[in-house]
């Protein structure tokens, strides 16, 4: 999942092919890719990916039915009203009816955590290959010519100890199992490289080191994903959208904005403490009538609370 930061998440699947994947933080539109891990770089994978829609539908709705929904020729009036007030809404407020607050992120770094090389390359002399970049100041990584090939080796200080192979290469998070491919990449495009000149190990996978890449605009583009890698847009969980309600209180004069709301305040998250009085201010709309309010709560011994009145919009 290429993201700042992004997720890396390794998965074995069970006898019937199914892979389940425990991702944590992902919320609203994004990209992932979901990569086969073979056994090596010549391996012909007989298999295809497919992705899980997020969203239910009517195969995955199993007995649920919905209760119909009976009209009376008594409510088309207010149906009428109702129609017309969000249309208006709508009209009138779209932008402000399409604000969505993103969770905050309290850990931006990636799941190696910080790592004990990093490089950012506008620092050092820039090199047109990366081969370049990687013998000349890249200290825990090594370039080597085998068979015509450039090939990557990690050395770790610590442990006095060269490791030729089982690393982790990745480009925006994206794993390059053919790693030595980085070197036909673009160093220009590379803004930053941090590097884990050790074993590493993740879930059931140990890696003999980490060389993350991070582009200028954190979007793989470097090369052609594997046939049998599978790249699509997905949805995580619902960001969370704010609720609108406009403050008149900075306007003179009269306002030629119809406002048509017919719900006028929701706040989902009210902390209220014995012996305090909270108050919770919101202005009205065009729209005359009763309006009536619901509070529902729970204390913290877990005891549930509920009130509701009226109140009349002359």
């Amino acid at each position: 999942m290429p993201s700042v930061p992004y997720g890396l998440y390794f998965g074995t699947s069970d006898s019937s092919g199914i892979v389940r994947f425990n991702v944590n933080g992902y919320y609203g539109p994004g990209d992932i890719f979901i990569t086969p891990i073979p056994l090596s770089v010549n391996t012909k994978p007989n298999y295809t990916i497919e992705v899980t829609s997020p969203f239910a539908d009517s195969l995955t709705r199993g007995s649920f039915t919905q209760a119909p929904l009976y009209l009376k020729e008594s409510d088309s009036t207010e149906l009428l009203r109702r129609s017309i007030a969000m249309q208006a809404t709508h009209i009138y407020n779209k932008q402000q009816f399409s604000q969505f607050r993103s969770p905050a992120i309290t850990d931006t770094l990636p799941f190696y955590g910080k790592p004990e090389f990093r490089y950012h390359l506008d620092d050092y002399k820039r090199f047109s290959t990366m081969e370049e970049v990687l013998r000349e100041y890249v200290t825990p990584i090594n370039v080597l010519a085998k068979g015509g090939q450039l090939r990557m080796s990690f050395y770790d200080e610590k442990y006095q100890t060269v490791y030729s192979d089982g690393f982790l290469v990745l480009l925006d998070g994206v794993p390059l199992f053919d790693y030595n491919k980085i070197f036909t990449y673009n160093p220009y495009k590379v803004k930053k490289l941090e590097v884990v000149p050790r074993r590493y190990i993740f879930g059931s996978i140990a890696f003999s080191g980490i060389a993350s890449f991070e582009t200028y605009n954190s979007k793989f583009d470097g090369f052609e994903l594997d046939p049998n890698a599978v790249a699509i847009d997905y949805e995580g969980l619902q960001i969370q959208r704010d609720f609108y309600t406009p403050d008149y209180s900075q306007h003179k004069g009269n306002i030629r904005i119809p406002d048509y709301r017919t719900t006028l305040l929701w706040q989902p998250a009210i902390l209220i403490q014995k012996g305090r009085t909270n108050t919770i201010d919101c202005f009205t709309s065009d729209l005359p009538g009763k309006y009536k309010v619901l509070i529902h709560g729970i204390s913290k011994e877990g005891v549930p609370y509920y009130g509701e009145n009226t109140f009349e919009v002359k």
